[in-house]
C-alpha cells in the first residue's frame, strides 16, 4: 500500500483490490477501478444516508435523494424506459447533441466536459466523437450508476 499526502487529503492505493481511498476531515471515500466512489467506512455509510434522510424528510417540500432509490435493478430498468416510443426525452437530446457536437465542440474549444447525471452517457458519445476529432478530451461523467 502506498500513500501521499496532501493539506488535509490522504491518498492510498490497494492495488491488490483495485482500489484507491480518499480521506478527507475523516471521511474516506473508496474509487475502484472504474472511478466509481462510496464511503469507504460501512459505519459512515450508514450515518450519512441516516442523516441525509431524516434531513430530506424534516424539510418542507419534503425530499429524498435519488441515490437511494436506483440500484443496478433500477438504473438498468430506467435505461429501458428510456428506450421506449413513448420516452422521447432521451432520443430528442441524442439527436440535437448529434446534430450540434461539432458545433458545441468549436465554441467551447479544448476543454473539460463534465456531465451530471450521466447515466449510462450513451448520449455522450456525440460530444466525446467531436472532441476527439480537434483534441484528446478530458471527460468526467458523475453519476450514482456505476456502470
Amino acid at each position: 500500500m502506498s500513500s501521499s499526502t496532501g493539506t488535509a487529503l490522504k491518498r492510498e492505493t490497494r492495488p491488490a483490490e483495485a482500489t484507491e481511498v480518499f480521506t478527507l476531515n475523516g471521511i474516506q471515500l473508496e474509487q475502484n477501478a472504474v472511478d466509481s466512489f462510496r464511503l469507504a467506512n460501512p459505519e459512515q455509510a450508514r450515518q450519512a444516508f441516516a442523516q441525509s434522510v431524516a434531513l430530506g424528510l424534516s424539510s418542507e417540500p419534503r425530499i429524498l435523494s435519488c441515490r437511494y432509490l436506483y440500484d443496478d435493478r433500477g438504473s438498468a430498468l430506467f435505461d429501458q424506459i428510456t428506450e421506449q416510443p413513448e420516452y422521447y426525452p432521451t432520443r430528442t437530446e441524442a439527436a440535437i447533441l448529434a446534430k450540434h457536437a461539432t458545433e458545441i465542440q468549436r465554441i467551447t474549444g479544448t476543454s473539460n466536459l463534465v456531465e451530471f447525471g450521466s447515466g449510462t452517457s450513451t448520449k455522450t458519445r456525440h460530444l466525446l466523437d467531436a472532441w476527439v476529432q480537434s483534441a484528446a478530451p478530458s471527460y468526467v461523467a458523475i453519476d450514482i450508476c456505476p456502470r
